[in-house]
């Protein structure tokens, strides 16, 4: 192997390196922008959600604890069954991107609501 071959290699490898950070970098950007995002959105929301369930769709205060815990027992699970999923066929960011999609489709599914039984889960 000559000197010339082995510098080739080394100079596609820093490229591909160099690359790769590159495509790192706007990932890691993208997903931040998508969490701040996504945090901004339920911040939002945390604020006028009991009002918005016992005093606009007249639901009982004993209502809303139990919808709250059942969004909190969705959660958990679905992470649990993402997460050993995620680790079976080794990929991370469709579960992160679909967690992503299903709570931005959730809270439009707020604007759909006419009555509180509209807000359990099926």
């Amino acid at each position: 192997m000559n000197s010339e071959s082995w510098n080739f290699s080394i100079d596609s490898t820093n490229e591909s390196m160099k690359k790769q950070k590159k495509i790192e970098k706007k990932t890691l950007i993208v997903f931040s922008a998508a969490s701040f995002l996504n945090d901004f959105g339920s911040d939002m929301i945390t604020s006028i959600w009991p009002i918005f369930v016992t005093k606009f769709l007249g639901a009982p205060v004993a209502f809303l604890g139990f919808l709250d815990g059942l969004g909190d027992a969705l959660v958990s699970i679905s992470q649990a069954v993402s997460g050993v999923l995620s680790d079976k066929i080794r990929k991370r960011k469709i579960f992160i991107w679909f967690g992503y999609l299903c709570a931005a489709l959730g809270r439009f599914g707020y604007l759909l609501a006419k009555t509180y039984s509209h807000l359990i889960p099926a």
